[in-house]
């Protein structure tokens, strides 16, 4: 057993360490009982340190590191208490940890309590094989403090983040695959005032939104995506007007939407139950839709102002006149505009294309 009293070693020009405690099983297994009042290091030293980990090369994007902490266990089985990560970059790091399975960093198991953790997504570039989306450099500086547990690429997370475009909170199960390109996921998303516009990059039409879902699925982008949502989206901005109580229960599978959405906003109040397929090139829909009111004017969609209510039972494909086809039924129909107001118990559509340049309507 190698005891270590208020030992202070250099070895080159970014390592340094002041440690105290004790290192048992020197010829076997090493286990320590370190408080480490400073390490600071960098990639290169590191990685010549520790030959039998697998250390990522995207960690030269952290610069200088410097570490403290209570570290306790074998390499295989090690704990640190209070560990506190500060780096030249954006990142930082405060909490808990303990970690099994080392040196394989691909399947040990991590079990993180963060007080705090501070991050970039061009600090994080490189972990990945590919790059990692665009609309992630919109966060900007990204903060979270809660629980992890698993592998780097298989965790639940619960907690509550920050970022240059919002906040909110998570309680999240995910399963990325290996370069981390998909991913399956279950469990509960909550955004408060969180910037849409700003990380589609669209705000001139998108704003805030604020939400609380429940989320089982798999895959981000419209290709892929296959997950069922249900919750409310307490409110949305759309060309400068806040929609509010937006629920929704359904599942997107790619492009298309099958489920039940409502609102009941003070000039848009509906119930949508049906289905949306948006994969083909002609938009196909099967809806039946309540409609108590809709203000189009205040809801900055005209500048008329346009009223409608009514039932509609609709079936048609088709996004114009020269590819529409389908039958759409309106009952109690009112559409008024300003002080004129119009009337119908039944209205059938129909749009029918025959073939030869020919359309019924």
């Amino acid at each position: 057993r190698l005891v270590i009293e208020n030992l202070l070693f250099f070895s080159d020009a970014t390592t340094r360490l002041d440690a105290s405690g004790s290192i048992a099983g020197l010829s076997t297994e090493p286990r320590y009982d370190l408080r480490i009042r400073q390490l600071s290091t960098g990639y290169e030293s590191l990685k010549s340190y520790t030959r039998n980990v697998n250390l990522p090369p995207a960690l030269k994007n952290f610069g200088r590191v410097d570490l403290s902490g209570r570290v306790l266990g074998t390499l295989a089985d090690l704990t640190a208490n209070n560990l506190e990560i500060v780096t030249q970059s954006a990142t930082r790091f405060s909490g808990d940890l303990r970690a099994t399975g080392l040196p394989d960093v691909d399947k040990t198991v991590f079990d993180l309590k963060i007080s705090d953790l501070t991050t970039t997504s061009a600090d994080l570039e490189g972990f990945s094989e590919k790059p990692l989306p665009p609309l992630l450099d919109s966060l900007g500086l990204v903060r979270f403090a809660g629980n992890y547990k698993g592998t780097i690429r298989d965790f639940d997370i619960d907690g509550q983040f920050v970022t240059g475009a919002g906040g909110g909170e998570t309680d999240l199960a995910l399963h990325f695959n290996d370069d981390f390109s998909f991913a399956r996921y279950r469990g509960k998303l909550v955004m408060d005032n969180f910037d849409l516009g700003k990380v589609l990059g669209d705000t001139s039409q998108l704003g805030a939104v604020s939400l609380n879902l429940l989320l089982n699925g798999e895959g981000f982008q419209p290709d892929t995506l296959n997950t069922t949502l249900k919750g409310v989206v307490n409110k949305i901005v759309f060309r400068d007007y806040e929609y509010r109580n937006l629920q929704v229960d359904g599942r997107f599978v790619k492009r298309l939407f099958e489920g039940r959405v409502a609102i009941q906003d003070d000039n848009l109040a509906f119930n949508l139950q049906g289905k949306v397929n948006l994969n083909d090139s002609l938009p196909d829909l099967d809806v039946t839709v309540s409609i108590d009111t809709l203000n189009l004017k205040n809801l900055k969609l005209s500048e008329q102002n346009i009223g409608l209510s009514g039932s509609i039972v609709a079936k048609f494909t088709g996004k114009n006149l020269d590819n529409l086809r389908g039958r759409a039924v309106l009952t109690d129909f009112i559409l008024s505009r300003d002080k004129n107001r119009y009337f119908d118990k039944k209205i059938v559509l129909e749009a029918q294309q025959p073939g030869g340049g020919k359309r019924i309507l």
